[in-house]
């Protein structure tokens, strides 16, 4: 199996100010997200968390953080202070990006 993509790169043009975007169906079966980026290509999943990962054995990083704000609120009498997310929200926000692109937005 070779890693080089650069024939991919070769016959997909990057567009500065504009989002290029494309689905297909991947080798395992589920639909595929890809973003043209100045230096390569971004790839996710279309379902579920982008990388078809299940962190915490949750569907997302978003979905374990969620309950863990809610045990949070549930010891801290309500209160969010002290708690915060980052990752999950850069990662989702790129494949909303793409999902709009293509004219799938969930």
């Amino acid at each position: 199996m070779s890693f080089d993509i650069s024939h991919l790169l070769e016959r997909w043009d990057y567009r500065p100010g504009q989002v290029v975007a494309r689905r297909f169906i991947g080798e395992d079966g589920h639909e595929k997200v890809q973003l043209r980026v100045d230096l390569g290509i971004l790839q996710m999943n279309a379902q579920g968390r982008p990388d078809g990962k299940r962190p915490f054995g949750q569907a997302s990083v978003y979905d374990h953080y969620v309950g863990k704000l809610n045990r949070h609120r549930r010891k801290n009498e309500g209160s969010e202070s002290g708690f915060g997310l980052k990752a999950e929200v850069i990662a989702n926000c790129n494949w909303k990006r793409c999902s709009f692109t293509t004219d799938r937005f969930a």
